[in-house]
């Protein structure tokens, strides 16, 4: 009953978000113009977040579109600029203080504006968390999903809440952080150091909603469907396999690194189909698992060589005749040292199969970050500098 009440409000709410959007928009593009460049990246991705929720509303949103979402950290890393890191001591001091002068002017002309958008952005966040809570707490017998158009029309409903819930909390995310700045900046700071949001760090927020209303541990209950014939799902455990950000978001939850087989249920493996995040984690698992067994036989090669070669060594000296104690005591001790040799080279190989099996962990974690919208924003040299240093050091 609540969810109906909440879906009739659903035009509503894309209304509200979409003037919110265009509200930020604005104070968005006034501050890269006028403070730095970075912060039209954030007027890019809530322009997108909208866009995904507004065509949620025409049906399920295909999993091409939700990674091309998921891949705007990757866009935003690339193309945002920075200003005022070129200047030497002085001059760079003295753009920092005309720097402040304007940031003040425009903490002071826009600071109220957003005090206005923000009530509305936490009415439509609220009711929407409660209306995807309750899509996450309803669990679902696979038995009854036996069709294209059940799967469908589950879809299509739970995809509302979830991409209008998401653009609602990544909303309130900038408003928080630009309400941080400019109370840093009225105060006489260049920046408070509040973290700047992307859309990972919205999809961490949901990922721990859906655990508390399902009361199961995301990371388990999405490895489940991989590793065993689940027979039933819960609301949650769908939206992050039908999600490719929430599914790079729980993948890059995991402590341990696995070698995922696409389930065997045909209504999953449709659901699952074209999920970037899920591709890639399979993909560099399967990399990850021939890294893994590759590394004992490259070793074994190195204990064959050795002892091959001193065996080699023995057979040559034999067959020319020096077969007196000298020239085999002599033999004995080469093929030690190759031995040696070969012996500290496997060691050296075992250390270095070792790092890469690690390396490549790290970068699966990594992408899956990356496809659940993480961005690396780029850091403004905001600390003045050292006359004095500068005088000594240049």
């Amino acid at each position: 009953m609540a969810n109906n009440l909440i879906e009739e409000k659903m035009d509503s709410y894309l209304s509200d978000l979409k003037s919110v959007e265009k509200a930020l928009d604005s104070q968005l593009t006034a501050l890269s113009n006028s403070i730095d460049a970075s912060f039209g990246a954030f007027s890019v991705m809530i322009k997108d977040i909208t866009d995904m929720a507004v065509e949620s509303t025409n049906g399920f949103v295909s999993n091409q579109t939700r990674s091309k979402i998921g891949a705007i950290g990757a866009i935003v890393s690339k193309t945002a600029s920075m200003a005022g890191n070129v200047y030497k001591a002085k001059k760079h001091n003295e753009a920092l203080d005309k720097l402040l002068i304007t940031k003040r002017e425009m903490a002071e002309a826009k600071s109220s504006e957003l005090k206005k958008i923000e009530p509305i952005v936490l009415r439509v966040h609220d009711n929407l968390k409660k209306g995807l809570m309750n899509e996450g707490s309803k669990v679902y017998p696979l038995k009854d999903l036996d069709s294209k158009e059940k799967w469908t029309l589950l879809l299509d409903r739970m995809d509302k809440y979830l991409d209008m819930y998401r653009t609602s909390i990544y909303m309130g995310m900038v408003i928080s952080y630009l309400q941080a700045e400019y109370q840093a900046w009225l105060s006489g700071q260049q920046t408070s150091y509040t973290m700047r949001p992307d859309y990972y760090a919205a999809n961490v927020k949901i990922v721990e909603l859906l655990e508390q209303s399902s009361q199961e541990k995301a990371t388990s209950t999405f490895i489940d469907v991989f590793e065993k014939e689940v027979q039933t799902l819960s609301g949650s455990t769908i939206y992050y396999l039908m999600d490719s950000q929430l599914s790079g978001t729980v993948l890059s939850m995991l402590n341990d690194t696995y070698s995922l087989s696409r389930p065997a249920n045909a209504g999953l493996k449709n659901l699952i189909k074209d999920n970037k995040a899920i591709e890639d984690y399979i993909k560099e698992g399967n990399e990850l698992e021939e890294e893994i067994n590759a590394g004992p036989s490259r070793c074994y090669y190195s204990y064959t060589y050795t002892i091959a070669a001193a065996i080699v060594f023995i057979f040559v000296r034999s067959y020319i005749g020096l077969t007196s104690g000298w020239y085999v005591f002599l033999a004995f001790i080469i093929a030690f040292i190759v031995g040696r040799y070969g012996s500290k080279r496997n060691e050296l190989l075992a250390e270095t199969h070792k790092y890469n099996v690690y390396l490549k962990s790290i970068d699966m974690k990594d992408k899956s970050k990356d496809n659940a919208g993480h961005v690396d924003f780029p850091k403004m040299d905001l600390e003045k500098k050292s006359l004095i240093k500068a005088a000594f050091v240049g």
